[in-house]
């Protein structure tokens, strides 16, 4: 009987971690090292809120917004449960700095 119980809090244990990621990828932590626009700061935080790809179904638990250097913001997209990506943001839209990583 006991180790029956112990089955069943694990399993609760392992659907509220489950959750809890889940959620988060809905809405990642934002780090701002610098001052950002509002409207900036929505469009990167929209932008960083997905999965990486169908194929490579990443989860971003946190967006940092490094620096901004001429007309482009710098930022970093962490995934669980594993990588990084580097991206800038301006007047020509986003794009990859670096690869996943």
């Amino acid at each position: 009987m006991e180790a029956k119980h112990g089955k069943i809090f694990l399993l609760i244990i392992i659907i509220c971690i489950l959750g809890f990621i889940l959620l988060r990828s809905f809405f990642p932590v934002v780090d701002c090292k610098i001052e950002v626009p509002d409207d900036i700061y929505e469009v990167i935080v929209t932008h960083s809120s997905h999965v990486f790809s169908e194929r490579l179904p990443l989860i971003p638990v946190r967006v940092t917004i490094n620096d901004y250097y001429e007309g482009n913001y710098y930022f970093t997209i962490s995934y669980f449960p594993f990588g990084k990506i580097d991206e800038a943001y301006g007047d020509d839209g986003f794009g990859p700095e670096s690869k996943l990583y």
